[in-house]
């Protein structure tokens, strides 16, 4: 979603994930990126689900590390200025307004994907310019569907979405290491015999919104999200390990974060046409870790 708003005029991105801080063609999956809009600094974005920061100790709410299911939301609102004083700074703002279901049973799904065989290139030139093998897409899906409805007419209403996508990338003039587990040798050798290296994302979300109308002027909604993320990755529980322009595959690890959830509590009330009152709660539980391969 992040990349997506990158199209505006005048808009750009800081990512520290990938290839490349701007990806209109989606072909790095989900990297963390920050907006910034005319000169803006990046870290002055804020990201919201239906008005309350996304902000914690490590990430100030500038961006998180993927974006949401997209059919758990409704709306998605991107502020490029004239925001108002709700937040603290003064960077694009985006908004997620979570899907509410209601009182008939509906289902939607959202499927795309694509492999290295629809990528066009332009590597011969490069080839020229001494380039042994360029930045190249292996395969990427991302599949993301939701149902939702009553739990019982005019009670409680849920919407409960599943998201998982999965970006392979072959990294530009990497091969595996041809001095790998030699003591005698200290040097890096492309061994141009073996595949390309590789970098992979996986990444799983299950999304639980309950929304309920307890009277005609208070509404509660409670939103539940847990998730998984490996740079790199199969998503079967298995490691998931990713080279980079300057890291071979005998020296790479991998970063996993589980437990990686959500927990939302919100209420409104409209008392009057001219006052409203809401409350909310928002708890944000990451972990990570660097890993070594086994080899």
């Amino acid at each position: 979603m992040v990349t997506a708003g990158a199209g505006a005029p005048g808009q750009g991105t800081q990512s520290t994930a990938g290839f490349a801080t701007q990806d209109l063609g989606g072909q790095l999956g989900d990297p963390p990126a920050a907006l910034s809009i005319h000169g803006s600094k990046p870290a002055e974005m804020r990201t919201t689900v239906n008005g309350l920061s996304i902000g914690t100790s490590v990430r100030f709410g500038d961006s998180a590390r993927a974006a949401p299911s997209l059919t758990s939301m409704q709306e998605v609102a991107v502020t490029y200025g004239g925001a108002d004083a709700s937040l603290p700074t003064g960077g694009v703002q985006l908004n997620y307004v979570p899907r509410e279901g209601g009182n008939a049973f509906k289902g939607l799904l959202f499927f795309s994907g694509a492999n290295g065989e629809m990528q066009a290139s332009n590597y011969e030139a490069l080839k020229a310019r001494g380039l042994s093998a360029p930045n190249s897409l292996k395969h990427i899906y991302d599949i993301n569907p939701g149902f939702g409805g009553p739990i019982k007419k005019d009670a409680p209403w849920f919407f409960f979405s599943f998201r998982a996508t999965n970006p392979v990338n072959y990294v530009a003039g990497n091969y595996p290491n041809a001095n790998a587990g030699k003591q005698e040798a200290w040097t890096y050798v492309a061994d141009t015999t073996k595949p390309q290296g590789e970098s992979e994302q996986f990444f799983r979300e299950e999304t639980l919104r309950l929304t309920w109308q307890a009277a005609s002027k208070h509404k509660f909604g409670f939103h539940w999200v847990d998730k998984f993320k490996c740079q790199g990755g199969n998503g079967a529980g298995q490691e998931c390990y990713s080279v980079t322009p300057t890291l071979s595959s005998d020296a790479i690890g991998y970063a996993a974060f589980y437990p990686y959830s959500d927990q939302m509590a919100e209420w409104s009330s409209p008392l009057t046409s001219r006052l409203l009152l809401e409350a909310g709660f928002f708890h944000h539980q990451e972990a990570w870790g660097q890993v070594p391969a086994p080899w």
